[in-house]
C-alpha cells in the first residue's frame, strides 16, 4: 500500500474529511519505506519540513485539518535527534493539551532504519529539559 503524501501547508485544510487518522511525516521521511508500518487504509498523509516553516504555522494548519476534517487521532513520524523533527512532536502534544483537546496522538521516530514508538511522557519530558536534568542525575546516582 503506498498513501498519496499530501504537503500540509499546500493542501485545502477540509480534504482529509472522511480519514480515520492524520498521518503526519517530516518531509525527509515522505519516501521511506517504514511508513508502510505506521499508515493504514483510509488514513490520511501529509509531510512538512520543520526547518522550512515555523511552528506556529505548522501547528495553525495542522489544528485546521484536524477541525475542518473532522479527525480525532494525529500521528506524527520523525526522523529521531533532530531539533527541527521534535518540534513537530511538542506541537501535536500542544494541540491535544490546549487547542483540541481530546485528539489522540501517537509519536513515532525513525533511528537507523528502525521505526520506534514514543511515549507521550517522554515527549513532555523532552520538553522540560530542568525535570529532564533532574531525571538524569537521580540515575547517575543510583549507579554509583
Amino acid at each position: 500500500m503506498r498513501a498519496k503524501i499530501h504537503d500540509l501547508m499546500r493542501m485545502n485544510v477540509g480534504a482529509a474529511r472522511g480519514a480515520r487518522r492524520l498521518i503526519v511525516v517530516s518531509s525527509c521521511l515522505s519516501s521511506h519505506p517504514i511508513l508502510e508500518r505506521v499508515v493504514r487504509d483510509g488514513d490520511f498523509v501529509v509531510d512538512v519540513c520543520p526547518e522550512t516553516f515555523h511552528p506556529a504555522m505548522i501547528s495553525y494548519r495542522l489544528l485546521c485539518v484536524l477541525t475542518y476534517s473532522g479527525l480525532e487521532e494525529l500521528v506524527v513520524v520523525t526522523r529521531d535527534g533532530s531539533p527541527y523533527c521534535t518540534t513537530l512532536h511538542f506541537i501535536a502534544e500542544e494541540i491535544s493539551r490546549k487547542l483540541k483537546p481530546g485528539v489522540s496522538v501517537t509519536h513515532f521516530v525513525v533511528e537507523a532504519g528502525e521505526l520506534h514508538e514514543i511515549s507521550q511522557d517522554s515527549v513532555k519530558l523532552a520538553r522540560h529539559l530542568s525535570r529532564l536534568e533532574r531525571l538524569r542525575k537521580r540515575l547517575s546516582e543510583r549507579e554509583r
